[in-house]
């Protein structure tokens, strides 16, 4: 069975613009290969996330595989 991570990230404002987001979601992806994975699944949620971060991720390489329109969308990447 894979293994099952959970994180949740924020780079505050001051610091965003210096490639701290990237390197914390690398250090994420490779730690779930590291215990097996071959996927991340991210949830992106309307109410708590500006849209600029969804386009991130898309940039970092996710797809959006679901969607509940009134709530969030589901993003996931092949690693």
């Amino acid at each position: 069975m894979a293994a099952r991570c959970f994180w949740n990230f924020t780079v505050a404002e001051d610091y965003r613009r210096r490639g701290i987001g990237g390197k914390l979601l690398a250090a994420a992806e490779q730690d779930v290969r590291t215990h097996g994975g071959t996927h991340m699944q991210l949830v992106w949620r309307y109410r708590d996330t500006p849209v600029w971060v969804l386009d991130w991720y898309k940039r970092m390489g996710y797809r959006e595989a679901e969607r509940c329109p009134e709530f969030h969308k589901i993003l996931i990447k092949k690693l």
